[in-house]
């Protein structure tokens, strides 16, 4: 299993590189925009309780 880990990594970091070579920019700034460029989620107010629908409001 690890070396299924290992060889997925390699694979990412030559796309990573492939996609930075094309867009001409640092494979560091691709990989940063792909796992960071999604909108926040929303999250319950302080008073609600996510385990639990509010019932009767």
């Amino acid at each position: 299993m690890l070396d299924l880990a290992e060889e997925l990594a390699v694979d990412l970091a030559e796309a990573l590189d492939a996609v930075a070579a094309v867009e001409q920019r640092d494979a560091v700034e691709i990989a940063d925009r792909w796992f960071h460029d999604q909108p926040e989620p929303d999250v319950p107010g302080a008073g609600a309780d996510p385990g639990r629908p509010d019932i009767g409001a």
